[in-house]
């Protein structure tokens, strides 16, 4: 697994990619979190010793944290929904019905 980018413009694909690795050898989502944080650059490892240690050791809590503090988080479901959906229009109708419930 690389190392969290310093740069935050490829903080997306860096998730993608991670996610990517879990899924392919098949990671238990209790372990994600914990294999996350070596990679982390110093800026996301402050960041987690600052959250709950409840929701640190959740994967999805800390990367929606660090898509926020980057403000990255509105993009990453925008990206999401893209890829789901096909039809634009489709699209719309999805992103305004998933901002109500955001």
């Amino acid at each position: 697994m690389a190392r969290m980018p310093m740069d935050v413009v490829h903080l997306l694909t860096y998730f993608q990619d991670v996610e990517r690795l879990f899924a392919r050898f098949e990671v238990p989502d209790e372990l994600r979190a914990h294999l996350l944080r070596p990679y982390l650059n110093e800026k996301g490892k402050i960041l987690i010793s600052r959250m709950d240690p409840q929701l640190a050791n959740d994967y999805n809590e800390v990367k929606a944290m660090l898509l926020r503090e980057f403000k990255l988080l509105r993009q990453y479901i925008y990206r999401s929904l893209i890829q789901k959906h096909e039809n634009k229009m489709r699209l719309a109708c999805c992103t305004q019905h998933d901002w109500l419930l955001f």
